[in-house]
């Protein structure tokens, strides 16, 4: 269990956080029939290099042990964004209420919290309302003006042609190493995007070591005189 020890009475558990990637990636490295999402949490850490760390909850209030995976800096959970996406039963993403962000006249789509405040960061959740995340489908983004990062979900496995297309701001989008399938101009930025930069953080260290599923051309700038796509290689 990594070191892991049970530690002293006066824990206080209302600095525990949830945070929905570590605890499911820990969960499946434990692989301890007694542990499960539920029993996992994020608690301050008593290592003084980091801020926190996974533990383990037990049904009873002396079970309680650190599984020595350490977090940098997540303080809250990860935001459902149930307001903002629908997932369908096979696992496909999709924007609710597409129209509400979408500006016609000028074909520019602004994402916003149930504020109404923008978004700049997006973390997308590997389940929404239960369901598992697999795949994003053609123009699911498309026209995004306010988008800086986006992080894709651990267990999602397929990109579909087109599904990030024409950002027109600078963004960095990061890819897990579970997607074992993209499709042709699946990250597409034309003409129209003008002088915008796409930068897409890749789970491989070269443009030969892409997976098989991953067709050739699945990322490209066709017609641009500079180029708007960068690939952020795992060893960069």
């Amino acid at each position: 269990m990594g070191g892991s020890q049970a530690f002293g009475n006066g824990t206080d558990t209302t600095d525990v956080y949830k945070l929905e990637e570590v605890i499911e990636e820990v969960a499946q490295l434990e692989k301890v029939a007694d542990i499960s999402n539920q029993n996992l949490k994020i608690a301050k850490s008593e290592n003084t290099t980091k801020k926190y760390e996974v533990v383990y909850y037990g049904t009873s209030v002396t079970d309680i042990r650190r599984l020595g995976y350490l977090v940098d800096n997540y303080t809250e959970e990860i935001e459902d964004y149930s307001y903002l996406f629908d997932v369908e039963e096979d696992g496909t993403l999709r924007i609710k209420n597409y129209l509400s962000y979408y500006d016609a006249k000028n074909e520019r789509v602004t994402l916003t919290d149930e504020n109404g405040e923008i978004i700049t960061n997006l973390v997308i959740p590997s389940k929404i309302n239960g369901k598992q995340v697999l795949k994003i489908p053609p123009a699911c983004f498309s026209n995004i003006v306010n988008l800086e990062t986006i992080k894709l979900p651990k267990g999602l496995k397929e990109i579909e042609h087109q599904a990030f297309i024409n950002f027109k701001c600078n963004v960095t989008i990061d890819v897990p190493d579970s997607v074992d399938k993209i499709e042709r101009y699946a990250f597409y930025m034309s003409d129209v995007s003008g002088d915008y930069l796409m930068k897409i953080k890749v789970p491989f260290n070269s443009a030969d070591a892409k997976p098989s599923g991953w067709e050739d051309e699945w990322a490209d700038d066709y017609g641009v005189e500079n180029h708007t796509i960068e690939i952020i290689y795992s060893n960069n």
